[in-house]
């Protein structure tokens, strides 16, 4: 009994010592954000524009107060203390951003379709992506040939240039609704809002292109890239 009491008594400190190295780790983050706040202040004072985004940047650092409040809270659990409604309430917004992030890279949002094959690229597929299409119209091809998900797909480089713009532009507006979503959170006041609130809404539809497709190794002639989800 006392061999396990000691054990369980090691595992809450090892807790501990995590929950507070990931405090510290977020309080340098925040005095590594600073300056970016003065930043924006000063070029509001002279009548400049602002050299970041003053709502992403503040949902990013209320983000991590946030956590850090919901940290506090856990150690008190920890300590056998009673955390304040504050903290609480840090606690509940911390659990569902991180739903709300979790639910933004799922296949929920994460897909698009060609010919009904579901296919996602991450960011640096679709980086590497836009590289291939500028090089084979550099080189004067016509097509261009990837494949993804096992299977090949020959387009024309003006049809690829379309499928990228319109996969780029529903990552960018996914990543919108996601912020909104968390900067919503963030305002919220009551534990029951914050529990209530629907992650899933206003996401736009998956783009569907219907185009033909080259079952693999019946495809020729160009460089194929392999690609993940």
């Amino acid at each position: 009994m006392q061999e396990q009491n000691e054990q369980e008594s090691q595992e809450v400190q090892e807790q501990k010592d995590r929950l507070i190295e990931e405090r510290r780790s977020l309080e340098s983050a925040l005095c590594q954000s600073d300056y970016k706040i003065v930043k924006c202040a000063e070029a509001t004072v002279v009548g400049l524009p602002m050299p970041y985004d003053t709502g992403q940047l503040h949902t990013e650092r209320q983000t991590m107060r946030n956590r850090i409040s919901a940290i506090d809270a856990e150690l008190k659990v920890l300590n056998g203390e009673e955390p304040t409604a504050e903290e609480l309430l840090a606690t509940a917004k911390d659990a569902k951003i991180q739903q709300i992030e979790e639910y933004n890279i799922s296949a929920n949002v994460n897909a698009f379709t060609v010919g009904g094959i579901p296919i996602w690229l991450n960011f640096d597929q679709r980086s590497r992506l836009k590289n291939s299409i500028v090089a084979a119209e550099d080189d004067g091809r016509e097509t261009l040939e990837k494949v993804y998900g096992g299977r090949h797909f020959i387009y024309p480089l003006a049809v690829w240039k379309k499928m990228f713009t319109d996969v780029e532009n529903y990552a960018g507006d996914c990543q919108n609704v996601t912020e909104a979503h968390k900067a919503a959170v963030l305002e919220m006041s009551t534990i029951a809002d914050v529990e209530a609130f629907d992650m899933t809404v206003g996401y736009p539809e998956h783009p569907a292109f219907e185009l033909p497709d080259v079952p693999l190794g019946e495809a020729n002639g160009t460089v194929s890239e392999e690609g993940g989800e």
